[in-house]
């Protein structure tokens, strides 16, 4: 049991730190769509959090998912939404899309909800007819040839007449609301309108066909422009018919009788084309549909596949789609098989030290050329096709290239699949040989002393998104403040009690806003300073009551940018909002002798309890799942641990203060690797106390009784 526990702190998505009363055992969840469904059909239930009485009640922080699997552990559903109704009920919705039996895996708060997993029989969809409306005439809610129907997000139907020459709007269940529109050539009026669709802005666009025009109107009909006319140049047309926006907004018009598909901006300015004499016949309708364009070409009878390129697909084999706006159709000058990449990040990575190569994008004649609106990514695989690297990055100069960033994650060999507009550029995949982490020490700064860069006994250490360093130092009674190489920039705080004075400062953080929180702990407090060292406020005071602290230490910050302190005399967590109210606590005795800090990875709260020598393992809930170390000098085992980081391969770094050297874990507690030894030579340290990632990967440490910070790569 304590091994699968350990297993799972590998999985799952970034967490909340929070107590609630809700419990998921005693939840429940009902409805049909919790034992049958119909493909692309919506399925429903309820699902209704307990507390340990059984009683239902509200937590505005409890969080509610839900995941359809197929048998495989597939997602077999899309649009799996969550309703919260704010009274302890939550509708869940979802589309199923495949046949078959599958799971409806229910959790509140990470945690399964009584019943769960249930299984559901997904059947096939019969297309069974429920309604119509509509009648010959042309009284409002009549139609006469209706033609072009569109739905908007509040599944208004708007449709337009061949014969009366209008729109009509009609709520779902087909009741009349509005119409606009009549016979004529002048701004507002139609002739034969045929497609129809809402815009990104919820305006209603309109294929004017024999008026060779489009016109937009707000949704209550109101005419806002038009483009478009009579003629073969490029921002004309001659009966354009279908009709579709893509996801920027962008409009798709098919030119029928020029033969010709045509992309106008949401303001109508003409983009670009494809098609023509020998491509397309007699097209009728556009549509974008993941990195495809589908037409439907009425003279040849048949459905043509392009890509975003408007170059016809290999395929010969057509499917009928819903439009989903997920991907931007681009015409562009640049070639992906003459698009080259170059740099070390394509052959050779170190674990979690950042990687880099450069993507050029060129056109046909291998020249180098940029389209804004150019799609470049990067995938990197291992041999399973597994994801083997974190914050893969793309960067776009603006000239056509593309510095791309990644860390690597797991040793051995893995495929970097570079691509441009979906195609792969030249060369890739790319194999890339991922080596182990040496730790090699590349620089330190600091030295003995009080003046402006010197440092007397550093102790905690930690970095913004600039990289700039923030120091603790508890002989010196101030935070300093380095870049990256160590040059000093400013400091604040000197000794005392009054506000954005210090005694013995330990922890440091930066918050959501680049706020600089300290723990002062022999004044009993957390202080928070802007990052220019301005106080702030302050929260704390000696004591043992919820809001008080005794000797706090460590300090981070979680991902909703609550505070958590390690209230080290009381055997304590706290949480505290990011203006200092207490939220919440866990430990005590018997749970905790001596915790030292304590941080949030994933849906996990990891704690180095120094009393103990150890490391231990909460849920979310501060629910103790598991420790690893004991007291020793052998690997994984610890003398007092100190201050702990998640680098960027997603291992757990302990400073081993004791036994002078820091230990790095998978998250499970297996022992990986180890850096330093006692000393005061280059990567050698006496008493490490806090370590911090820098942006690059690599790894800062305060070397306390060196009076240094060391970086490592």
């Amino acid at each position: 049991e304590n091994e699968a526990l350990k297993a799972k702190t590998i999985h799952g998505g970034i967490g909340r730190v929070f107590s609630s009363e809700s419990k998921a055992d005693q939840s429940t969840a009902k409805g049909k769509g919790l034992t049958e469904a119909i493909i692309g059909i919506q399925a429903n239930f309820v699902l209704t959090t307990k507390n340990a009485k059984g009683q239902q009640c509200y937590e505005k922080r409890d969080r509610v998912t839900a995941e359809i699997k197929n048998q495989e552990g597939h997602d077999c559903a899309t649009e799996v939404r969550v309703k919260d109704n704010h009274d302890g009920s939550y509708k869940v919705s979802y589309f199923v899309k495949e046949t078959g039996r599958c799971q409806a895996v229910v959790k509140v708060n990470e945690e399964e909800a009584g019943g769960s997993p249930f299984s559901v029989e997904v059947t096939p969809r019969q297309f069974r007819p429920v309604l119509s409306f509509g009648q010959q005439g042309s009284s409002p809610g009549m139609l006469s040839n209706p033609w072009g129907v569109a739905v908007n997000e509040r599944d208004e139907i708007a449709v337009t007449e061949w014969d009366n020459h209008r729109v009509q709007v009609f709520s779902s269940d087909g009741t009349y609301l509005r119409s606009f529109g009549s016979k004529g050539d002048k701004q507002g009026e139609l002739n034969r309108p045929y497609g129809i669709a809402f815009g990104k802005n919820k305006n209603i666009i309109v294929a004017d066909c024999f008026n060779h025009r489009v016109q937009l109107f707000s949704e209550q009909g109101e005419y806002l422009s038009q483009f478009g006319s009579k003629g073969n140049l490029d921002h004309q047309l001659f009966h354009p018919l279908g009709l579709s926006v893509e996801n920027d907004g962008n409009i798709i018009i098919a030119d029928s009788n020029n033969k010709l598909i045509k992309m106008f901006s949401p303001k109508g300015h003409y983009l670009n084309k494809f098609g023509g004499e020998g491509s397309l016949t007699f097209p009728f309708h556009c549509i974008q549909y993941e990195k495809y364009l589908i037409v439907s070409d009425t003279d040849e009878h048949c459905i043509k596949v392009f890509d975003r390129n408007g170059i016809a697909s290999d395929s010969s084999i057509f499917i009928a789609f819903h439009l989903q706006d997920n991907n931007s159709f681009i015409s562009s000058e640049s070639k992906a098989d003459q698009s080259t990449a170059k740099g070390k990040g394509l052959t050779e990575a170190i674990i979690g030290i950042q990687a880099n190569f450069v993507l050029t994008t060129k056109n046909a004649k291998g020249q180098q050329c940029y389209e804004k609106r150019d799609r470049v990514t990067a995938e990197i695989k291992n041999q399973e096709g597994h994801d083997c690297a974190t914050e893969v990055r793309v960067k776009d100069n603006h000239d056509g290239s593309y510095k791309v960033s990644y860390f690597a994650k797991e040793t051995g060999r893995c495929q970097a699949v570079v691509k441009v507009n979906e195609e792969e550029a030249g060369g890739s995949p790319f194999s890339v040989e991922v080596s182990p982490r040496q730790f090699r020490p590349v620089l330190s700064f600091g030295q003995h002393g009080s003046s402006p860069g010197m440092l007397n006994r550093p102790w905690g250490v930690a970095v913004n998104e600039r990289d700039e360093i923030a120091v603790t130092e508890m002989r010196n009674r101030r935070v300093q403040v380095f870049s990256s190489d160590g040059t000093y920039l400013r400091s604040f705080g000197s000794k005392g009690d009054k506000q954005g004075e210090f005694d013995c400062p330990a922890g440091i953080a930066f918050d959501k806003n680049n706020n600089i929180i300290v723990v002062d702990g022999a004044n009993h407090r957390v202080q928070l300073f802007s990052e220019q060292g301005e106080y702030l406020s302050q929260f704390g005071g000696k004591g043992n009551l919820d809001h008080q602290l005794f000797y706090p230490h460590g300090v981070s910050v979680e991902n909703d940018g609550n505070i958590i302190i390690v209230d080290s005399e009381n055997k304590l967590i706290k949480m505290f909002s990011p203006k200092g109210h207490y939220l919440n606590k866990f430990g005590g005795e018997g749970s905790l002798t001596f915790p030292l800090h304590c941080i949030q990875y994933e849906k996990y709260l990891i704690v180095s309890d120094r009393g103990e020598h150890c490391i231990k393992v909460f849920d979310g809930n501060g629910n103790f799942l598991y420790r690893f170390g004991k007291e020793g000098e052998g690997d994984g085992e610890f003398n007092k641990p100190q201050l702990l980081s998640v680098n960027k391969a997603g291992h757990l770094m302990v400073c081993d203060v004791g036994n002078d050297r820091v230990q790095v874990f998978d998250l499970s507690g297996k022992f990986m690797t180890k850096f330093g030894s006692k000393g005061d030579k280059k990567g050698e340290f006496n008493a490490p106390v806090s370590v911090a990632v820098l942006s690059d990967g690599r790894i800062l440490v305060s070397d306390l009784g060196n009076h240094r910070i060391q970086i490592f790569e």
